[in-house]
């Protein structure tokens, strides 16, 4: 056997050991394990018995290190697996030259050819700097630390980066809570690796695959209580398979709580909106439903939708913001469901997956206020109060059902669009295109 010295190196071994740690016991293999200077471990192993493409780094990306994780990306999409990404570098060998720019150009390409066709997950284990902090970026999902750094630029040069501080600004929970660039963050490794093979088993291991099934909940299909006043993820607890779920991007866009859940052992994403809705709360849930699109996997919305917020910073890009979301709601063709909860009230109400766009069910608790207007514009405008009679009877509403029959409806509703197929038009998109 050829005598390496880099697998004597630390960093090295810490990198395969962050692989070892987070997959199934000795079902990791190497690719590329004699290549001189790449500073990345990178080849295929297996979580929860499935099939995945891995790779960690330990050093400046060069052009060997590019290359691997090309190929990594070309047999993951050649195999249908999934590509997770343990990012700690800081950033390139600067006397690489114009290699380097060839290096990133090659791992954002194969990233791009593998969006909405293989699933992809950043880790982020240290320092994840320059242009490697778009690899994040192109991922569908991104896993931090606490003390983890994630940032293009040095925070040093920003004009006004003292508004925001230094530290506060490259940390991962400014992009936790701020920028939504990281959906999940922890306290430490251990806890991340836990995390991320709990998400990993909601997810499908390719575009043309269902997400694992998994049959046998203890939770009965007849009346469940659930009340008005309960939080988006009690709710979601109470209706869904064994009330096990898994929260994106808790502390941003929180307007909309969105929950990767199962119905009947079957993976949903259930979307909970509770008033005005905010334009972080609109870019978490559009690439969320770009995702689930690409992906196959039904999407659950509980709608409580009164207005958009007003604020001069939500309105600045509040036209193309919302114009985002109904393209996402109208042109996704998987299972679409609508539980109106509370109120659904003029343009919020019909961009927030209504039947006008496209959901393909609707049902309304029977409190729910469907309307043109807000009551208080109802008496400006001295209007008609007939907006939730009137969805009743021309079919935008298809039922009204008691909130603790919620669960029942749902399933019955995604068993019956099990088998739905609408082809609009060719499509291959991932969560970051818009």
């Amino acid at each position: 056997m050829l005598d390496n010295p880099k697998f004597q190196c630390e960093n090295y071994t810490n990198a395969l050991g962050r692989i070892e740690k987070l997959v199934d016991s000795q079902s990791f293999s190497q690719i590329g394990a004699y290549i001189a200077s790449d500073n990345v471990v990178a080849g295929f192993a297996s979580i929860d018995t499935r099939p995945c493409y891995i790779y960690s780094q330990y050093g400046p990306v060069t052009l060997n290190h590019a290359s691997k994780i090309a190929r990594i990306y070309k047999m993951a999409i050649a195999m249908g697996a999934p590509v997770i990404s343990i990012l700690d570098s800081e950033g390139i060998h600067i006397e690489s030259g114009l290699d380097v720019l060839a290096a990133y150009g090659e791992i954002f390409a194969t990233m791009s050819e593998a969006s909405g066709v293989i699933p992809q997950f950043s880790l982020i284990y240290g320092k994840c700097m320059g242009a490697n902090a778009v690899i994040s970026g192109l991922s569908d999902f991104s896993f931090g630390l606490k003390d983890s750094k994630l940032f293009i630029q040095s925070p040093n040069t920003a004009e006004d980066i003292k508004s925001v501080g230094v530290d506060e600004f490259m940390s991962s929970s400014y992009h936790f809570k701020e920028s939504g660039q990281l959906h999940f963050l922890f306290d430490n490794s251990e806890d991340l690796n836990v995390g991320f093979r709990e998400f990993f088993s909601f997810m499908p291991s390719n575009n043309l695959e269902e997400a694992p099934v998994l049959v046998g909940n203890d939770v009965p299909s007849d009346e469940i209580p659930i009340s008005a006043n309960m939080s988006a993820a009690q709710i979601v607890g109470a209706i869904c398979d064994n009330g096990e779920f898994v929260e994106i991007s808790a502390s941003y866009g929180a307007e909309v709580a969105a929950f990767f859940t199962r119905f009947d052992g079957y993976t949903a994403l259930c979307a909970v909106n509770n008033g005005d809705i905010s334009k972080a709360s609109i870019a978490k849930l559009v690439k969320l439903i770009a995702f689930c699109d690409a992906f196959n996997i039904p999407i659950v919305t509980l709608a409580n939708a009164k207005a958009f917020k007003t604020d001069v910073e939500q309105q600045k890009n509040a036209i193309s913001d919302i114009a985002s979301l109904s393209y996402v709601f109208t042109n996704s063709t998987v299972p679409k469901i609508n539980i109106v909860t509370g109120d659904a009230i003029g343009l919020a109400g019909l961009v927030f997956n209504s039947k006008f766009i496209g959901a393909d069910v609707v049902y309304a608790w029977p409190e729910a206020n469907l309307s043109l207007f807000s009551s208080q514009a109802k008496k400006v405008l001295n209007a008609p109060d007939i907006g939730t009679e009137q969805a009743l009877l021309k079919g935008y509403v298809d039922e009204v059902i008691e909130p603790s029959l919620t669960r029942k409806y749902v399933i019955r509703a995604i068993d019956n669009l099990s088998t739905k197929r609408i082809s609009r038009h060719p499509k291959k998109h991932g969560s970051f295109c818009f």
